[in-house]
């Protein structure tokens, strides 16, 4: 569990933290925490949401294959439930207190990602983050009894952008946006696009992770001047900049997540752009665009008493001669 998890958990009351254990710690069987039963037990749900997952613990593990192997370990069998992104959506789908509103199988849903039927896995399970592709032919199992064969075979780790390793995440987030910067007379003209093609940019506990654009330029003597979205020596951001920042996660009213409400969605959908005009001072030599991203807001942690974030993670940029 991380840490500002486990902070806002507790400051929290004990209906929602029973809330937040039934997907950060659910109990199957005699397993507490996610194990491979959270998925292999897994044969369908309540709905798509708040992890309301149905369990047939007497039945074999499922498995996302036909020619499903059997081991010494365990018994197995086809369940097609088990690669759905139905099954991802039952926990990632949350409506929680607050504005924990997190609506990625929704998203996907109506994505070019499901008209082609690229599952979750499919991305969050690759061998390139962010993007559907082959994978390593390994050994089925690791049964000194039981000599499986070679299948394409995902290693379990499913990326997504809060890795604790910032190199696994930017791997997926790299791939995610794309920024252009042009000219239309004395302004700039800066468009992000997002690539992704399976839910919003961002998606998830946008209540919690923060993604914004940085507006700079250079002058004539190599100076740097920050626009907007720039941070403070605490990671905070700067108020009263001469460009208003352009956020993308969601606004949200005063308060904890857990007793805020969300003012308004801000996420890129799949394929969609959004465009920033500003004026271009004389004298400017180079205009930069930057997209960042951080798994976790400044103004959160200080409120939960927890030490600033990491830096962010630039996840697009663009600079512009002028």
């Amino acid at each position: 569990m991380g840490e500002l998890y486990t902070t806002l958990r507790d400051r929290s009351d004990p209906r929602t933290r029973t809330f937040c254990d039934s997907c950060h710690r659910p109990q199957v069987g005699t397993s507490e925490g996610l194990s491979c039963e959270s998925c292999h037990s897994a044969v369908g749900n309540s709905a798509p949401v708040n992890a309301l997952l149905r369990w047939d613990r007497s039945a074999p593990l499922a498995s996302a294959r036909a020619d499903s192997v059997m081991t010494s370990g365990h018994r197995t069998r086809f369940h097609g439930f088990l690669s759905s992104s139905e099954l991802c959506g039952t926990c990632h789908e949350v409506q929680g207190p607050g504005a924990f509103r997190e609506t990625p199988f929704t998203e996907w849903q109506r994505s070019p990602a499901a008209q082609t039927q690229t599952t979750c896995v499919h991305c969050h399970g690759s061998p390139s983050p962010g993007r559907p592709a082959e994978r390593p032919l390994l050994a089925a199992a690791t049964d000194p009894a039981t000599p499986t064969p070679l299948r394409a075979r995902t290693d379990h780790h499913f990326i997504g952008p809060d890795e604790d390793d910032p190199a696994v995440a930017a791997r997926l987030l790299a791939a995610s946006a794309a920024l252009t910067i042009a000219r239309e007379g004395s302004n700039a003209v800066v468009t992000v696009t997002s690539m992704v093609a399976g839910h919003s940019l961002p998606t998830g506990v946008r209540a919690v992770r923060e993604l914004w654009l940085e507006l700079s330029v250079l002058d004539a003597n190599g100076q740097r001047r920050v626009l907007s979205g720039a941070l403070a020596d605490d990671q905070s951001f700067v108020a009263n900049e001469p460009v208003a920042r352009e956020d993308f996660h969601d606004e949200l009213s005063a308060g904890l997540p857990t007793e805020a409400s969300i003012v308004r969605v801000r996420a890129l959908e799949p394929g969609a752009s959004r465009t920033v005009r500003f004026a271009v001072e004389a004298g400017t030599t180079v205009v930069r665009a930057r997209l960042l991203y951080r798994a976790q807001s400044a103004s959160l942690r200080r409120a939960l008493g927890l030490s600033p974030p990491a830096a962010p993670m630039e996840i697009a940029g663009a600079e512009l001669r002028w």
